[in-house]
């Protein structure tokens, strides 16, 4: 997987350069939609915007308040770390690059993420029969 820490700063500093003023450790209590912005209620007031990101997890407040989730999906993945069995392999070449196939597995998706040693590899799937997951996570 991504190293959040590392990924999530990166995002706040490219945003920041490019204008984006973050609101950070604020609780948000409410979000509403208008034709021509956004309303944020927070324990600090409230914010409009035209634009929102809410990077408050799978239980979001923002997809539940905005109504963006009308029925909880349910999916299942299969994750694993390769790691090379020797020095030779140089990872280095995927530096700053991912992986996403949308191809590999119905209703899903699988990803290779390069991390410094090793890569991180997956498929995710909503498929109704679970057990067929494992069919996709070969090499």
């Amino acid at each position: 997987m991504v190293m959040r820490d590392k990924f999530d700063y990166f995002l706040v500093q490219k945003s920041k350069y490019y204008g984006v003023n973050l609101i950070d450790q604020t609780r948000v209590n409410f979000v509403k939609e208008f034709p021509d912005y956004v309303l944020v209620t927070t324990e600090k007031g409230n914010f409009k915007s035209k634009v929102i990101i809410g990077a408050d997890g799978v239980t979001s407040l923002v997809a539940r308040s905005l109504e963006l989730r009308k029925k909880p999906k349910l999916g299942a993945a299969l994750e694993g770390e390769i790691f090379p069995i020797n020095d030779s392999a140089n990872l280095s070449v995927y530096d700053g690059s991912l992986h996403l196939d949308f191809n590999v597995i119905p209703k899903g998706y699988g990803w290779i993420f390069p991390k410094r040693d090793h890569l991180s590899v997956g498929v995710f799937t909503t498929l109704p029969k679970v057990k067929e997951i494992k069919r996709f996570f070969s090499f």
